[in-house]
C-alpha cells in the first residue's frame, strides 16, 4: 500500500504546486539511479507485473522499483508538460487524448479482460504443443516484444467491444427504482465477497 500511496502523494503534491522544476529532476535523476541500482545490484526482477517462475514479484506487494519507476516517470512527466502542453493546442493531437482520457477508467478496468479474451483461445489453440508468439511465450526475446506489439490491436479491439457494453455498468445508477436498489445490494454482496477471499478471511 505505501508503494502506491507514494505515487499518488506525488501526483497530490504537484497539483498543489509543491514540485517545481528542481524537485521534478531530482525525482527523475534519483528515481531513475534507484531503478537501475535495483534491477542490476540486487537483481530485482525487470516486469512490473508478476512473472511465473520469478522468484520475486513487483507488483504484491509493490517494491522498490515500482516506488523508483513511480519517481522518475512523474519527474519526466513535470519537466515535460510544458512542452506536452503545447503539442496539445493542435486538434489532431487533442482529440484522441480526449477521447482515451474520457475512458481511462473503463481502459483500467477492463484492459486485463480484453488480454485474456484473446490469451486463453490462443492457449487453448496451443494446448498440442504449438505455443503462440506474444500470449504463450516467455517474455524473454526481443522477438516476443515485437510479437506482442504485433497483437496490440487485437487487444484495442476486444477492449473496444468489451467497453461498449461496460460502460452502461459503469454510468451513475438511478436512485429510487426496485432494480437500482437491487444492483446496488448485489453489487455491494460481491465486493464484500471479493473482499474475503481475497484478505484470506473464508
Amino acid at each position: 500500500l505505501p508503494g502506491w500511496l507514494f505515487a499518488y502523494q506525488l501526483g497530490v503534491s504537484w497539483g498543489e504546486g509543491r514540485i517545481r522544476k528542481r524537485g521534478a529532476r531530482l525525482l527523475l535523476i534519483g528515481g531513475g539511479v534507484l531503478f537501475a541500482v535495483l534491477l542490476l545490484v540486487f537483481h530485482y526482477p525487470a516486469s512490473m507485473v508478476g512473472v511465473p517462475g520469478e522468484a520475486r514479484t513487483n507488483s504484491h506487494p509493490p517494491s522498490l522499483l515500482v516506488v523508483a519507476l513511480a519517481a522518475a516517470q512523474s519527474g519526466a512527466a513535470i519537466l515535460l508538460r510544458d512542452r506536452l502542453g503545447r503539442l496539445l493546442r493542435k486538434p489532431l493531437l487533442w482529440a484522441p487524448v480526449v477521447v482515451v482520457n474520457l475512458s481511462a477508467m473503463t481502459i483500467l478496468c477492463w484492459h486485463q479482460t480484453a488480454m485474456l479474451a484473446a490469451a486463453v483461445p490462443a492457449s487453448l489453440a496451443g494446448a498440442g504443443g504449438t505455443a503462440v508468439a506474444g500470449l504463450t511465450t516467455s517474455p524473454d526475446t526481443v522477438g516476443w516484444i515485437l510479437a506482442r506489439i504485433a497483437w496490440l490491436p487485437v487487444f484495442a479491439g476486444l477492449l473496444v467491444l468489451i467497453a461498449r457494453y461496460a460502460r452502461r455498468f459503469e454510468a451513475p445508477w438511478r436512485s429510487g427504482t426496485r432494480a437500482a436498489n437491487a444492483r446496488r445490494a448485489l453489487a455491494g454482496l460481491l465486493a464484500a465477497g471479493f473482499a474475503v477471499f481475497a484478505l484470506g478471511l473464508a
